[in-house]
Formats: structure tokens, sequence, C-alpha cells
């Protein structure tokens, strides 16, 4: 069982997957539930809507991250560490100002959901289209 994340609270789920979100007024994230073990847990990083101009690599060093959602805010690039999240299922990073993609993208080969519309990509890797694990 997954859990949904609404507005950076967790809605339903198990203690499989741990959620980490950013709330609009305090401007940090969290962890929920809180794990007992955190190197086996998966995570899901919600920051959509936050409006965040930079991510920064140390919040992704460390993590077993499935699902990243950057969606609806001002980023221009993305920290290349995101390419070694090898457990990565869903990257979403639309309506931000991205001008490109890291180079190592095609590494993120668990990768089922892809999207980043309206940004300013004027090219999208040929490696990242030839990951058969998209939809």
């Amino acid at each position: 069982m997954r859990t949904a994340v609404r507005r950076g609270r967790a809605t339903r789920g198990d203690d499989k997957v741990q959620v980490l979100s950013s709330e609009k007024v305090e401007k940090k994230i969290k962890v929920l539930p809180s794990a007992q073990n955190q190197s086996s847990k998966e995570g899901i990083l919600s920051l959509r809507l936050s409006n965040i101009k930079v991510l920064s690599p140390s919040m992704l060093q460390g993590q077993n991250l499935i699902e990243i959602d950057l969606r609806n805010n001002r980023l221009i690039e993305l920290p290349d560490q995101i390419t070694d999240l090898v457990n990565l299922k869903e990257l979403k990073l639309d309506y931000n100002f991205l001008i490109s993609l890291p180079a190592g993208i095609q590494k993120l080969k668990s990768l089922v959901l892809f999207s980043a519309s309206q940004n300013n990509l004027k090219i999208i890797p040929h490696k990242l289209l030839s990951l058969t694990s998209l939809t």
C-alpha cells in the first residue's frame, strides 16, 4: 500500500513508506510516519507548490526515494545526485523553469512515470526516452 499525499499530509498508508513533505508555513522537511528502521524505508519527497528555486543535493543523499513530486515550483535545474536514486519510480517536474535535465538521468532504470510539462526544456535526453520502464 502506498501513502497518498495531499497538501503535505499523509492520508493513508502503512509502515513501508515514509513521506517527506513541505508545509508552506514551516518551510522544512518532515518525515511521516516516524520510522524505526530508516535505511529500509521507501520514501516520497513531496515539495509541490513550495516556491523553491533550488533543491539541495543533501535532501537526496541517503534516501531510498520511490517518488519525487516537485511540481509547481521555480526550479531551473536539478542536482546531479537525483540520478543516484536507482529505486525512483515517479518523477514529477511539471510547471517549473527547468532548462535541462541531469546528464545521468538514464540511470533511473526503475522510473515508470516521468512528467516535465510546462518547463523551459529544449531537449529531452535521448537516453531518457530509451528507458523501457517508462509508461
